[in-house]
């Protein structure tokens, strides 16, 4: 059996990996960009009107 202190390069090359390509991949899907541009809309949502908001 291999011990851990063996696979520690490994395990931190696969982290890394990971890590990078999901950064990438959640740059240029662009659901982030649709999800962080709904609470824009907070405000009216929460008044249930679809006038204008008046300034706080």
């Amino acid at each position: 059996m291999v011990q851990i202190l063996a696979l520690w390069l490994p395990i931190l090359v696969a982290a890394v990996l990971v890590f990078v390509g999901s950064s990438i991949i959640h740059m240029f899907l662009g659901y982030q960009r649709t999800a962080s541009d709904s609470y824009l809309f907070l405000p009216v949502l929460l008044t249930g009107s679809s006038g204008p908001v008046p300034a706080v």
